[in-house]
């Protein structure tokens, strides 16, 4: 927790620990590829199941909205950085569901480190 001036505590913002999110040409690598893991069923899709997948260690990457409700990146970003999951924001949720099937999500998790790894190439 930090400390204000006038003495009261405040919490920081989980989003504001993530790298920045990513650049436009590399955020459509990364939107195609989750469509193709989507087809081959090696990701989570949404808060709930992709904090169950990092709880029982099943998760190898997440994206996470960085646009998204404070609220659902509260729930999601401490426990992915407590696991250790490495995580890459990006900007829009809307884009991140697009790439999905949704109209919109905060957090999508990849299952599959072969993915994974081809994700974070994608994102260099």
């Amino acid at each position: 927790m930090d400390s204000s001036s006038d003495g009261n505590f405040t919490r920081r913002l989980p989003v504001e620990r993530l790298a920045p999110p990513i650049g436009e040409l590399q955020s459509g690598k990364v939107l195609r590829l989750l469509g193709l893991g989507l087809k081959a069923r090696l990701i989570t899709v949404g808060v709930e199941t992709t904090r169950k997948a990092a709880l029982s260690d099943k998760l190898s990457l997440a994206i996470v909205a960085v646009n998204a409700s404070k609220n659902s990146i509260d729930k999601i970003v401490p426990l992915l950085m407590a696991r250790g999951v490495e995580i890459i924001s990006i900007e829009s949720p809307e884009h991140l569901g697009d790439s999905v099937g949704r109209a919109a999500t905060t957090v999508v998790g990849v299952l599959d480190i072969k993915l994974a790894r081809g994700i974070s190439a994608a994102c260099r």
